[in-house]
């Protein structure tokens, strides 16, 4: 039987790091635009739980304004070429399938929370393989 190599998982400061530079500059465009904020919360902290900036938006909202996804809804918005994008757009959808992939080669149970109505705070979470939580935050304005 041959031995799976394990593959090299970014976790603590250098996963926070990649997020950093992946999402440097990237902008949410709902009816607003808001820039996509990194967020690292290590395990000693987090306790297995939410990010204490996740939890301090659910504190705001009752449990009905709380949806909980497949991190896959977040990233087909914002990764997926359409027929009406220029050489702008296709090159900002590069730089968030790149983010995608950093998520996905590096994180596990990646989700996506949407807080509230009309005005939603975004969050895309993950755990490292040291059960740190890592992810990005953003807001979006739906009418």
């Amino acid at each position: 039987m041959a031995d799976k190599k394990k593959k090299n998982k970014l976790t603590g400061n250098p996963l926070l790091r990649a997020i950093r530079q992946a999402s440097s500059g990237l902008v949410f465009i709902s009816e607003t635009d808001a820039p996509i904020e990194p967020f690292f919360v290590a395990k000693t902290k987090a306790n297995g739980s939410l990010p204490e900036a996740l939890e301090t938006a659910v504190a705001k909202f009752s449990r009905k304004n709380v949806a909980q996804e497949s991190a896959a809804v977040f990233f087909d918005k914002v990764a997926t070429v359409r027929d009406w994008h220029g050489e702008r757009e296709k090159a900002e959808i590069e730089r968030f399938l790149n983010l995608k992939t950093l998520f996905y080669n590096n994180l596990e149970e990646i989700t996506l929370f949407r807080i509230g109505t009309i005005r939603i705070e975004v969050f895309v979470i993950g755990f490292d393989e040291n059960g740190n939580v890592a992810g990005i935050a953003t807001k979006a304005v739906e009418t």
